[in-house]
């Protein structure tokens, strides 16, 4: 489920371009919303609350896509606050912090 969340979260945040690009080499390429993606993310922290870092930021991500400030900056702070435990969780952790000060 990890991948497939990831994926559509990325699929979400293609471009109109690079969706066509995509599919003038690749063939169709899946359709995905901010909204979807969401649900995607929320499920998975239902099921395993707080055990990747990554998810907790991708789920902040698509609030801030989805101009719901105030949820995005409650998963961005709830990110920074949590122990990194694997490498991509530093990397996850610049990335938390440089759209929550976007947020203001």
């Amino acid at each position: 489920a990890v991948v497939s969340t990831q994926s559509t979260g990325e699929m979400a945040e293609l471009s109109w371009y690079s969706r066509k690009f995509a599919a003038t080499f690749l063939g169709k390429v899946p359709e995905s919303t901010h909204e979807e993606a969401l649900k995607c993310f929320l499920q998975s922290e239902e099921v395993a609350p707080r055990s990747w870092n990554r998810n907790v930021y991708l789920i902040g991500r698509m609030y801030y896509r989805l101009e719901n400030r105030i949820k995005a900056r409650e998963y961005l702070e709830l990110v920074l606050s949590l122990p990194n435990i694997i490498a991509d969780d530093t990397e996850i952790d610049e990335d938390a912090a440089d759209l929550y000060r976007k947020l203001g």
